[in-house]
């Protein structure tokens, strides 16, 4: 069974990939999402989506900072403590 933070590292590359019609195995999760793993603003909203989708989740305005959604890595480590604490 898949944890909460293979989850959501699966959904955020499966994002990645579509957009950016890339195999999501050769997406660096360390590249920031809207430089270097070449995201835009309306491609963001859409991880956005997907993620409140897949995770059951809905984020609040003051978790959408640019700090949590840097990278792969931030994303999936700021999303996971955030739902371990509830």
């Amino acid at each position: 069974m898949e944890n909460l933070r293979e989850m959501v590292r699966r959904i955020v590359r499966e994002i990645i990939s579509s957009e950016r019609d890339e195999n999501k195995e050769e997406i660096i999760e360390d590249a920031q999402i809207l430089n270097e793993a070449g995201l835009d603003s309306l491609s963001f909203v859409k991880l956005l989506v997907a993620l409140e989708d897949e995770l059951d989740i809905e984020f609040d305005y003051d978790y959408l900072v640019l700090d949590n959604f840097k990278t792969i890595n931030n994303i999936v480590e700021s999303i996971s403590d955030q739902m371990e604490r509830k």
